[in-house]
């Protein structure tokens, strides 16, 4: 019987193919990457929520002091955001691997880095104005208190990880006799 014996033709993928996908050879290649991704979204679901629950009290407490509105604005994005930073950064407590929350930072960074320039490249002169009343008033509270407790915290875990290892390095090669089983 004559068979056709087709020979597998070898995928030729593009780099850019290659950068999107986070698997190579049926493993993952980073999970820093994906972990850090899906802690973005959820600090941005952290954030939001902190803001949609936390505006309208702290608007009701503030009107009471007669405040300008510049101050109660200033009160109204910095204090959610500070509460949602302090919230999102307790996560360190919580994964083993410490470069995810300051990864997701920078994930969020560049996530606003495109939109400003997704915005700047569609948007018309007056609703070019609009985007930039709200950005400034909702992102730079968030991504500013995001970034610095992040970073002193991972500053933070670094020195005292540091000091651990070298603290390890230092102790004895050899148990000291009290320690050491007594073969009996």
């Amino acid at each position: 019987m004559n068979e056709i014996q087709i020979k597998p033709q070898e995928k030729k993928t593009s780099i850019f193919t290659e950068m999107a996908t986070f698997i190579k050879n049926g493993k993952v290649k980073s999970t820093l990457l994906i972990y850090s991704f899906v802690a973005a979204i959820l600090f941005f679901i952290f954030y939001f929520s902190f803001f949609m629950l936390l505006v309208d009290p702290i608007e009701n407490i503030l009107q009471k002091f007669n405040l300008s509105v510049g101050w109660m604005n200033f009160f109204e994005n910095w204090i959610p955001a500070s509460l949602a930073s302090v919230f999102c950064n307790g996560l360190y407590f919580i994964v083993k691997d410490k470069r995810i929350i300051p990864a997701a930072y920078l994930w969020i960074l560049l996530l606003v880095l495109l939109s400003i320039s997704y915005v700047q490249l569609t948007y018309d002169a007056e609703s070019l104005k609009v985007f930039w009343y709200f950005f400034f008033m909702l992102v730079p509270a968030p991504l500013v208190t995001g970034c610095a407790f992040s970073g002193i915290v991972y500053a933070r875990y670094t020195k005292n990880e540091k000091k651990r290892k070298k603290a390890l390095e230092n102790l004895p090669k050899e148990l000291p006799p009290w320690k050491r089983k007594s073969s009996r």
